[in-house]
């Protein structure tokens, strides 16, 4: 998976180049999951797709393997837009795409003020969209699955990024205990946190032992305090990382701290590690239903 960096927002560059260019089938900013077509249009875009996202942390978090199963990016709301190109070198576009390989990334630079983020009590609840559950169920089926618990497992991660809190908690609790890494029981646990029942998610996050994404999160708590400056968030950094180790049962006090807050600054910082949480666990997920 590459990052491509744009030059300019990207709504400038769309307005200039699409569809006068001829290069793109189609691109969208922002409301892509309005299109009704959406599903048949990525499933016959194949490996084209070009995901627009706020910044580097879906192409940084999300990188290695096949990425097709990541089509189901377009349809969420953390994703700005997306493309698809009518050729492998698009002419005018080439300044912003250096290659389209699998599913590319293209962050938007400079990042935009307001981003948004999947919420830490999502409200009200709601089912995914049926366009959405047919890319989750193309993107799922598209995988070699070796263990089928994670691949289930990866299922109910999708779900919970789409905030479909009853789908994901149906997923997640017919693997109990299941898993590689038990990735489905680390599902189950952030839907309780998100939904919000605190002491339940508390009670999932220690039915399983080490985890590989608990070690990966350690590292981005400080880079969320750089892009997110909070004087609260800052306080909380000493107990969501202990000697180095990230600490999930300190998170659950935190997200639930800053979902009650007024603080805008602190629950945004927030917001955005427990995304970050979300896609090291979406790819973990995948890596553990595929090797």
């Amino acid at each position: 998976m590459k990052l491509h960096r744009l030059p300019a927002p990207l709504d400038e560059i769309l307005d200039q180049s699409v569809p006068t260019s001829g290069d793109w089938d189609w691109a969208l900013w922002g409301c892509v999951d309005e299109v009704s077509d959406l599903e048949a249009t990525l499933r016959t875009a194949g490996d084209r797709v070009v995901l627009i996202t706020a910044d580097d942390t879906e192409s940084r978090l999300l990188a290695g393997g096949d990425t097709r199963w990541l089509v189901p990016f377009a349809a969420l709301p953390w994703t700005l837009g997306c493309a698809v190109p009518r050729t492998s070198t698009p002419s005018t576009w080439g300044r912003v795409l250096t290659e389209v390989n699998g599913v590319a990334w293209a962050a938007v630079s400079p990042r935009p003020a307001t981003v948004s983020r999947p919420a830490l009590v999502p409200q009200p609840w709601q089912p995914a969209a049926p366009v959405w559950r047919t890319l989750i169920r193309s993107a799922v089926q598209s995988l070699k699955v070796s263990a089928a618990a994670d691949g289930t497992a990866l299922e109910a991660g999708w779900l919970q990024l789409a905030d479909d809190l009853d789908g994901s908690h149906q997923c997640s609790q017919s693997i109990e205990g299941q898993g590689r890494q038990q990735s489905g029981d680390y599902w189950h646990a952030i839907m309780h946190r998100r939904e919000p029942d605190y002491a339940n998610a508390q009670y999932w996050f220690r039915q399983f032992g080490r985890h590989d994404v608990i070690a990966a999160l350690a590292e981005e708590v400080p880079r969320v305090a750089a892009v997110h400056p909070s004087s609260k968030f800052q306080a909380w950094q000493p107990r969501l990382v202990e000697n180095g180790r990230w600490n999930p049962l300190a998170f659950v006090t935190c997200c639930q701290e800053a979902a009650a807050t007024d603080d805008a600054s602190f629950r945004v910082a927030v917001e955005e590690l427990q995304y970050r949480e979300m896609c090291l666990l979406l790819r973990q997920t995948w890596r553990d239903a595929t090797s």
